[in-house]
């Protein structure tokens, strides 16, 4: 669980009610002066059942918060355009939620009062936070970041911001390794729920036979195989995605895409929700496998793999080990090998995501520190332009110094002296001290 101390200086903020905003009403459109009228008095109950949730929340009560909450998104949810106050509805609930010990529900609000307003840092604090409480450090640290690029001032996001980032540096796995450790321990499991199928077998053979291999598919069951269980993790070696060989030439990927596309496009699929992704996946493996470089890439990862199985099983076989045990642990040769390969493909994204991270870590410092750069140079330059704005003043109050004559700046500068002279004495005097001595000094 999170630190209880950040939890509690985040989590206590609840906002201050807004003011209202109000349109004018049109004195000569009765219908439109009503629906107005309703709008204000849709505000008025939000911001009521807003009131509700604070007080609940200041009692302890977080689940009579999140409802009263929820209350007050639904109120605001069913206004027109602009929604003003949605994205503080969802930070308060975001915050009963975390209180609860809604992990996931406080980071799904967070994102929806972000997307409500992308501008208001107090929305990455709520995100950062819920991220912090599921040990995402380092997503969280950088949830914390992109508040502070847009209020720097907050000192509650830069203190969020190290706590994360020093929990991070004691937890050197990053957040996304408890996903892909899931990952990696289905991945035998994948293989008897989605069995690689007599598609999969019959890529063994040299050439591509289009109709003999996809002669069973259905709309329903390639649906199902795109989007089994992790499939952006399956998904990630693009001959998975197409059900294709590593030697398939850039026709026999055009001819596949094709298919493929007629069996799970949205359009031939209307009313089923997930034909948009499955499409999606297919776009991306197709996107992959048209670009000669990447598909290089792809075929590389997959024959390192393959070699690498191949060798330590032969190893362990030199060992002592059977093949009967091997297959006991790893399943055939084949099993062991596609293992693998969806292993590697799932670290390379992984680390490949975990450097874009860094860099837009590294990208948000450079910025911080060019915005302080500029600042203090706008400083100096204005220090400058003020002191030779007072260059003249300062001249002409030694040109007029100057132009005195010796009598009269004798007498006013002795006179100003005999005055400290006697001030001396009497405070000296006051003190038991007798200087009369000195009042003859020139």
């Amino acid at each position: 669980m999170a630190d209880d101390e950040l939890l509690d200086a985040f989590l206590s903020q609840v906002d201050a009610e807004c003011d209202a905003a109000t349109a004018a009403a049109d004195d000569d459109d009765a219908s439109k002066e009503e629906t107005e009228t309703d709008e204000k008095k849709d505000i008025k109950t939000a911001e009521q059942h807003k009131s509700e949730g604070n007080t609940h929340f200041s009692a302890g009560s977080f689940a009579e918060a999140e409802a009263a909450y929820s209350r007050a998104i639904e109120m605001e949810m069913a206004m027109a355009e602009p929604r003003d106050k949605l994205h503080v509805y969802f930070s308060n609930r975001s915050a009963a939620r975390l209180r609860r010990g809604d992990e996931a529900g406080a980071l799904a609000d967070a994102d929806s009062c972000i997307a409500a307003n992308p501008l208001w840092g107090k929305g990455y604090g709520r995100k950062g936070a819920a991220l912090f409480a599921m040990k995402k450090f380092r997503k969280a640290a950088d949830a914390y970041q992109e508040g502070i690029a847009l209020d720097k001032g907050n000192a509650t996001l830069v203190e969020g911001r190290d706590k994360a980032n020093a929990e991070a540096l004691k937890h050197e796995n990053n957040d996304d390794d408890d996903v892909l450790g899931a990952f990696f321990a289905e991945v035998g499991d994948l293989e008897k729920k989605h069995d690689r199928n007599q598609v999969d077998k019959r890529l063994k053979v040299t050439a591509v036979n289009h109709e003999t291999q996809t002669s069973g598919w259905t709309r329903q069951n390639q649906l199902d195989r795109i989007l089994a269980r992790n499939y952006k993790f399956l998904n990630l070696n693009p001959y998975r995605c197409f059900a294709l060989p590593t030697h398939a030439t850039e026709e026999d990927i055009k001819k596949r895409y094709k298919k493929l596309s007629a069996l799970v496009h949205p359009d031939k699929n209307q009313g089923n929700p997930l034909s948009h992704d499955a499409f999606e996946q297919v776009k991306k493996a197709y996107a992959l496998l048209k670009d000669e470089g990447s598909r290089k890439v792809a075929v590389s990862i997959i024959k390192d793999c393959t070699s690498r199985v191949e060798k330590t099983r032969k190893r362990l076989l030199r060992k002592g080990l059977s093949e009967q045990d091997l297959r006991a642990r790893d399943g055939t040769l084949e099993d062991a090998i596609d293992k693998e390969i969806k292993k590697e493909f799932a670290r390379r994204d992984h680390m490949k995501t975990y450097a874009e991270q860094t860099a837009r870590s590294y990208m948000a410092r450079e910025q911080e520190r060019n915005i302080e750069k500029q600042q203090y140079w706008r400083n100096v330059k204005e220090t400058e332009t003020n002191w030779r704005e007072g260059r003249d003043k300062r001249q002409k109050t030694w040109q007029d110094f100057a132009s005195e004559s010796s009598a009269k700046r004798a007498k006013r500068v002795g006179g100003a002296t005999e005055k400290m002279r006697r001030d001396e004495f009497m405070r000296h005097k006051g003190a038991g001290v007798d200087e009369s001595y000195k009042a003859g000094w020139r």
